[in-house]
């Protein structure tokens, strides 16, 4: 599994990392640079099985889905 992310800046391009598995789950660090953006952030994950790969979320049944998940910073 790889972990796609970018602010949500639509000036910034998509970057990727890989995530590692860690028993039945995958985490990946993004760089603080990303947390700290005065922006929340826009994320989604390419997975591979049986060489085939596949973006989650996708577009869904209609093409219309948001294609990522966004992530809101908590005030501190």
């Amino acid at each position: 599994a790889r972990l796609r992310y970018r602010p949500m800046d639509q000036s910034r391009e998509w970057l990727e990392t890989a995530m590692v598995r860690d028993g039945d789950r995958f985490t990946a660090v993004l760089p603080a640079d990303v947390t700290d953006a005065p922006f929340p952030s826009a994320y989604a994950f390419v997975l591979r099985s049986e060489g085939a790969a596949w973006r989650h979320p996708g577009l869904g049944e209609n093409l219309a889905g948001r294609p990522y998940f966004v992530a809101v910073r908590g005030s501190r």
